[in-house]
């Protein structure tokens, strides 16, 4: 430094230091995690976010605090943080990872999208009917293949059957043949058991 006025001369020294940011793996791509549905087939889960963060980022680089938001506004002012034990609102829902460096302070951020796997019901009738032809409430003709056919033209990747009971339809056993009689007079409740090959939901 050079005070111009008395052309008096001072020399200091100063220390570069350059901080650790946290190493976040491809903090510019949506890591998707997914899990299926429960028995009501609701897209509303519970997750446990810990067990994402292997997935992104490592300690072994640099020891930093993560956490997790609905926006990146809140990640980046630190406000919000989710609780770990954590319910989706949305399907698919975005979060917003936030990691601090502990020893330095420093940031860096990423997203993760988490995805529940319903299984489609739009296509399938809640109620087959067929006409009684000799009035006694029983009837050969519940046509069970075509239900399964025109909803597979619609979902290729599903596999569907019919079963007596709920706990047949749970363990895929006795598998009710694609022309149905009923056993039941007038009205009989069967039940479907669905599968999604692709993410292995039922």
């Amino acid at each position: 430094a050079t005070d111009i006025n008395n052309n008096c001369v001072a020399f200091t020294e100063l220390d570069l230091q350059v901080n650790l940011r946290p190493f976040i793996e491809d903090s510019e791509n949506i890591a998707t995690f997914e899990q299926c549905p429960n028995e009501e087939n609701s897209p509303i889960q519970n997750w446990d976010l810990n067990t994402t963060i292997p997935f992104f980022y490592s300690e072994e680089n640099v020891p930093s605090i993560i956490s997790f938001h609905l926006s990146q506004a809140d990640a980046e002012n630190n406000e919000n943080p989710q609780p770990t034990d954590f319910e989706n609102t949305t399907n698919p829902q975005t979060l917003y990872v936030r990691a601090e460096a502990v020893e330095s302070g420093c940031l860096e951020f990423t997203t993760i999208e988490l995805l529940v796997n319903v299984i489609d019901e739009s296509f399938f009738p809640d109620l087959i009917e067929v006409c009684d032809s000799n009035n006694n409430g029983f009837s050969e003709s519940f046509d069970l293949g075509s239900i399964i056919s025109d909803y597979q033209a619609n979902f290729p990747n599903y596999q569907l059957s019919f079963h007596p009971t709920f706990p047949d339809a749970e363990n895929q056993t006795n598998v009710l043949p694609e022309v149905y009689a009923n056993v039941q007079a007038f009205e009989q409740t069967i039940y479907a058991f669905f599968e999604d090959e692709e993410t292995g939901c039922t």
